[in-house]
């Protein structure tokens, strides 16, 4: 009775120290599986839409094999300003929802993988080497009416508008009416009338071809980035469907932490490209702010406490995002943006120059 007892002890004893050996053996070759094996990609790499729709692309996990269990995909962490939910695994591929109520470029999407040991006792999380994925939100602004602008009283520009002005071309030839320059006396046909009514020539308004927008920003924004991106973005919509509106071609130059990028925008698809791409990455050559002439400057409350942007916006037609507050227009010229705000009097002081 007594060896029955021990034998069944040492029995108990040995498997359960095989067990305790095959365990520390299973979650040292976890431990020491290298992360590189773990890969995520997206497909597609690019997602895009308005902002506050859910966009979706698909997550698939490749986990080369190795001394562990089947690897899965635990979460997809978003850059701040997103919400990204992942949905059951399908084959290695995962459906990955997209939203945010933010405007702009977010990419630095972050998976996270959990690898269980080959005994499926213990597992290990791991950041995995992911392809880039992209979420580029376009602002609403996009799909707004264009503010009005009055083309008649424009006087500047190459561009010939189809509206009396007093531009430098012909549009047509009328009766004085009481605000005719005399200068625009059409001495000859005046000669071969039979009456004694002076006849003027009335000049068309012309328009500018292109204004150039220039974005700046000097100051990081941290955990505020998203607010920042979406009220840019919304400004720059709008400046550029009420150009386009106009028929005037718009160039959008972003000088962000020095570095430049421009962006040429002709139609509505391409305004739709420009307000993502200003966020995009940029050339390495800084420019300074004289070497960007410009007819409309956008930028930041903070970036006036450098006293060159503050020259620039003093000098001509700006927009101020205002990230924490809303002032409205500032006269004319200038409107403080803080999402709501209606830009066409800058625009209008643009083609009015």
């Amino acid at each position: 009775m007594i060896v029955s007892v021990l034998t069944n002890l040492t029995v108990v004893l040995v498997l359960s120290l095989a067990v305790c050996i095959a365990a520390l053996l299973s979650i040292l070759l976890l431990r020491a599986a290298p992360s590189r094996l773990l890969e995520v990609s997206f497909e597609p790499e690019v997602v895009r839409g308005f902002k506050g729709e859910a966009v979706e692309t698909a997550a698939k996990l490749r986990a080369e094999p190795g001394l562990w269990g089947t690897a899965r995909l635990v979460e997809i962490i978003p850059p701040k300003g997103v919400l990204a939910t992942l949905g059951p695994p399908d084959g290695g591929s995962y459906d990955l929802r997209l939203l945010t109520t933010f405007a702009g470029r977010f990419e630095g999407f972050v998976a996270e993988v959990e690898m269980p040991d080959a005994l499926g006792l213990f597992t290990r999380s791991e950041v995995a080497a992911t392809t880039p994925l992209c979420l580029e939100s376009l602002p609403l602004g996009l799909l707004a009416r264009p503010s009005v602008v009055n083309l008649r009283a424009i006087a500047l520009g190459e561009y010939p508008s189809g509206a009396r002005g007093s531009g430098q071309e012909f549009y047509a030839a009328e009766p004085y009416s009481g605000v005719s320059d005399a200068h625009d006396i059409l001495w000859r046909q005046m000669a071969k009338r039979d009456d004694e009514t002076f006849v003027f020539k009335v000049r068309e308004a012309n328009v500018p071809e292109a204004v150039r927008l220039l974005f700046l920003e000097l100051e990081e924004r941290g955990p505020g980035l998203p607010r920042w991106m979406d009220l840019v973005s919304e400004a720059t919509s709008r400046i550029g469907i009420s150009l386009l509106e106009a028929g005037v071609r718009m160039t959008v130059v972003s000088r962000r932490q020095g570095a430049v990028i421009t962006l040429e925008v002709e139609d509505l698809r391409e305004l739709a490209d420009a307000t993502v791409e200003m966020w995009s990455g940029s050339s390495p050559q800084v420019h300074r702010l004289e070497y960007l002439p410009s007819q409309i400057v956008l930028t930041g409350i903070k970036e006036l406490r450098d006293a060159e942007v503050a020259n620039l916006v003093g000098a001509g037609p700006s927009i101020i995002v205002a990230e924490d507050t809303s002032q409205g227009s500032l006269g004319q010229r200038m409107v403080v943006f803080s999402g709501s705000e209606d830009v066409g009097s800058v625009v209008q002081a643009v083609l009015l120059r």
